[in-house]
């Protein structure tokens, strides 16, 4: 009767495993969930020339963005201080954050057991390649973004200067040696299906298995805000914007942590911050989806451009390890297959160690119900060792004496 009571303990506690991952399949990719993410989105940026302000309590201006912020939302400084929104005034757009502590970029999280077993259990809506070898893929949600002093206007019908800025990137990459997917496919309006719009491109580009794909935007803040310098020349800063709304945010967040560090020994000035927002940017669709803010509409477009080209010797030495070769789909270009990039190593494959998980968790679930049947560690060992020796060595006698009336 005990053995009954554990087997249909153990079918129970894989059950509702099973059906826990199913739910959480079904809200990642359930069209509905995703449909309120983009109705969120309506009120994810202000109009030109309006901006939020987040300050800490001394009144210091820690960060000024057109993103509108929320309570949660987290900001690393370029000198890696880690600060968090707590009070939002929306009549004046400031946002009171608070000091958390100084971070060491990309360092591995330390999780509670229950954050543990959910990561386990989170699957993407797409299949991406995680080496270190793919193209870097390209493209621009805000299609009609430009730059004041050079195109003239902050917003362009058509593809606007951010285009510019996307084929800068594109053409520096591949001097490099790196392969590059960019779309220049239109988004247009700057509305709230924007994001919904460029959904479409972005899951193309991903049928190119990418090592990272980029959605590049600019800001909309004074020109001081993103004034910044690689190998002493003046360009315009980059900012990542990571959506808190999606179930990749840790690896995303790791991702830009990561290309920030590599920055920072690089180039120190060239990154502004990681922008931690309440949203989903399409970020779900990748572990390594980032959008980038590369200057403001009041800059040149030419600093921005020269921001972007420096920021390629990061990609370059964070995804591929300065080996652009093993960019090529398919090859490891000469390249070392065991030897991985920090980016590789973020992204590692989890859909085997799920298995385990589940199994573990039955495992785990049919301990504990011995425990409290048998009061004790001990005893529970003592059933244990019952329950495979003498219980098998019954069922395996039976069988050979089912074998023997058969014959």
């Amino acid at each position: 009767m005990q053995r009954i009571k554990l087997l249909y303990f153990i079918l129970i506690v894989s059950m509702v495993t099973l059906i826990g991952l199913n739910y959480q399949s079904k809200m990642v990719t359930n069209e509905s969930i995703i449909e309120e993410f983009f109705d969120f989105l309506e009120l994810t940026e202000l109009e030109p020339g309006q901006y939020y302000t987040m300050i800490d309590d001394e009144g210091n201006i820690i960060l000024q963005s057109a993103r509108i912020m929320h309570v949660g939302d987290q900001f690393i400084n370029n000198q890696n201080r880690l600060y968090e929104v707590y009070e939002v005034d929306r009549d004046k757009l400031i946002a009171k954050a608070k000091y958390l502590k100084d971070i060491n970029l990309a360092e591995e999280p330390r999780k509670s057991l229950f954050q543990t077993i959910v990561s386990r259990f989170t699957f993407t809506t797409k299949e991406v390649k995680t080496e270190n070898k793919g193209p870097i893929a390209i493209y621009h949600t805000h299609s009609s973004e430009s730059y004041v002093p050079t195109d003239g206007t902050e917003s362009k019908d058509g593809n606007g200067g951010i285009y510019d800025v996307g084929r800068a990137f594109k053409e520096a990459l591949e001097q490099r040696g790196i392969e590059v997917v960019w779309s220049e496919a239109n988004h247009d309006p700057h509305d709230s299906g924007a994001y919904k719009r460029s959904r479409r491109t972005a899951d193309k580009l991903l049928n190119k298995q990418p090592a990272a794909i980029f959605d590049v935007h600019r800001d909309a803040v004074p020109a001081e805000q993103y004034e910044g310098e690689a190998d002493g020349e003046p360009v315009a800063q980059i900012m990542f914007v990571v959506g808190q709304q999606n179930q990749n945010v840790e690896q995303n967040k790791r991702f830009a942590e990561g290309l920030k560090k590599v920055a920072d020994e690089q180039n120190p000035d060239l990154i502004k911050g990681i922008f931690m927002a309440k949203g989903n940017y399409n970020q779900d669709l990748s572990p390594r989806a980032l959008l980038l803010e590369v200057g403001t509409y009041q800059q040149e477009k030419d600093l921005a451009i020269s921001g972007i080209e420096s920021f390629v010797d990061v990609v370059a030495a964070y995804v591929y390890g300065d080996n652009p070769q093993q960019s090529a789909p398919g090859g490891d270009g000469g390249g070392n297959e065991q030897a991985q990039t920090p980016a590789a190593r973020d992204t590692r494959n989890t859909g085997g160690r799920t298995i385990l998980w589940i199994l573990g968790l039955a495992a785990l679930g049919a301990v504990a119900f011995l425990a409290i049947n048998s009061g004790s560690l001990k005893d529970v060992g003592e059933k244990l060792k019952n329950f495979t020796t003498k219980e098998f060595t019954s069922t395996l006698k039976g069988k050979n004496k089912s074998k023997k009336r058969k014959k």
